[in-house]
């Protein structure tokens, strides 16, 4: 050690440092370090748990608008439409029932009109049911001496045969009688002028 003066003359002596405090002071900044690092980490976690929640957020966002919310607004006229398609088939199936069955009243009142000898008297209802007039069918007769009966007869049978061919099977038997009784009266050839008559 070196000393400068004696007691208190106001010298100086140099002082050596100690290892002691330096060692102190470096394991007082390391902890420091530490306590900043592990303040950081949770920090830094939350902040990617965070950024992590906001991508899930955009997704369901950019998903949510597309397939929830568009269709569905999209789609709220869709019930009216169904009604309406309903709608329309029911008149449409209505309809075509009531036609059905306006065809189906005409042929059995055309066959129950017939007497028991297979032929047809009834100038009403044989144009009722052949769709003409019963003017037209007077036009049409091939001749003023051809028997009323056996030309309604001609009529009736072309008739079932041309209008109602989907409904044969009710009245093929009824129009086997009336043919035989057109061939007994030898007026088998008004079934073809009926024919045309209908088909004009």
């Amino acid at each position: 050690a070196v000393s400068f003066g004696g007691g208190g003359g106001g010298g100086y002596a140099p002082q050596k440092k100690s290892k002691g405090s330096s060692r102190s002071r470096a394991g007082g900044a390391a902890p420091a370090m530490r306590a900043a690092e592990m303040c950081a980490a949770p920090m830094s976690a939350t902040r990617h748990l965070y950024d992590a929640e906001e991508e899930s957020l955009d997704v369901d966002m950019m998903v949510a608008p597309g397939a929830v919310f568009a269709p569905a607004m999209a789609a709220a006229p869709a019930p009216m439409q169904a009604v309406r398609q309903i709608a329309r088939d029911s008149g449409s199936s209505s309809g075509s029932r009531s036609g059905s069955a306006s065809r189906s009243s005409s042929l059995d009142t055309l066959m129950f009109a017939t007497n028991a000898a297979g032929a047809w008297t009834d100038v009403r209802i044989v144009a009722e049911a052949s769709g003409l007039t019963a003017a037209q069918l007077a036009a049409g007769k091939p001749g003023a001496d051809v028997d009323d009966t056996l030309w309604l007869t001609a009529v009736a049978v072309a008739t079932m045969e041309i209008k109602f061919a989907a409904s044969k099977s009710e009245w093929s038997l009824i129009a086997t009688k009336a043919r035989r009784y057109l061939t007994k009266h030898a007026a088998e050839h008004l079934l073809q002028v009926a024919e045309r008559l209908l088909s004009a």
